[in-house]
This record gives C-alpha cells, sequence and structure tokens, in this order.
C-alpha cells in the first residue's frame, strides 16, 4: 500500500491568508516554523496551503499547531514561459497544539479518525503510565 502523509508541528510564524475564487473555492495558506534539534539544530519555515478551511478559523502568529497533510506536486508555467514544478504541502486537518504535550505521529493519526466537518481538537497526550500507539515510543 502507497502512503503520502506529511505531520508536521510548529508555530505561526504569519498571519493566515485567506483567498476566495471565483468558482466558490476556499484556501487558507500558513507559514508554520518548525525547529528541529537532531541531528542537528535546524529551522524550517513550511508553507502549508489548506483547502476548504472552517469558516470560523481563528490562529494567530504564535500559536502552537498540528498539522496532518499530504505532499503534491503541482506544475504550472511561470510568466517568462519555462514549465517547472514545486512541492506543496496540502493540509488535510490542522488543530492546535495541546500546552501539555506536543502531539506525535501516533496521536495525530488518532485525530484524523474525527469524522470530518467536526471541531479540531489538539489530540490529548496519553494517560499517565499509559503508552501511546505508534510512533517511536511504541518502536523502542
Amino acid at each position: 500500500m502507497d502512503a503520502n502523509l506529511v505531520v508536521l508541528t510548529g508555530t505561526l510564524s504569519a498571519p493566515p491568508e485567506h483567498r476566495s475564487f471565483p468558482t466558490g473555492a476556499r484556501l487558507v495558506r500558513l507559514l508554520l516554523t518548525v525547529r528541529l534539534v537532531e541531528p542537528r539544530p535546524q529551522i524550517d519555515v513550511v508553507p502549508v496551503t489548506w483547502w476548504e478551511p472552517p469558516e470560523n478559523l481563528d490562529f494567530a502568529v504564535g500559536d502552537r499547531l498540528w498539522v496532518a497533510a499530504r505532499l503534491r506536486r503541482r506544475f504550472y508555467t511561470p510568466a517568462e514561459g519555462t514549465k517547472t514544478s514545486r512541492l506543496e504541502v496540502v493540509a488535510g486537518r490542522i488543530g492546535r497544539c495541546s500546552e501539555e504535550a506536543d502531539p506525535g505521529v501516533a496521536e495525530v493519526a488518532e485525530a484524523l479518525d474525527q469524522p470530518p466537518g467536526q471541531p479540531l481538537e489538539a489530540p490529548r497526550p496519553a494517560a499517565p503510565g499509559r503508552r501511546p500507539r505508534g510512533g517511536r515510543a511504541a518502536a523502542r
């Protein structure tokens, strides 16, 4: 079975950019700052596109977010006429990280089981003494 799953957690680094199209389609573009410590310190600012976001989207700069997405390659021809492509992170679900702990892969996967259209909530950490399903903890 093939898979195309991107999971990010990070900080919203710019106000969400909302766009509407004549067809009625809507999208929001977010810039998510992702700080890594291993194997070496690194900061990436990742653009995320979210088609048909909830109407009441209220994310603000500085919010800690998790993103469950897919990677998409888009082809286009810019004004100079040379066909080119770019990779895009296209979100399926986005939510706020809880203050207690950032969600891991297993928690985000669990959140994806929520029915579409339901309010997004940050996945809750596992109960004390209970290991989360999947992710690094299960691989040990």
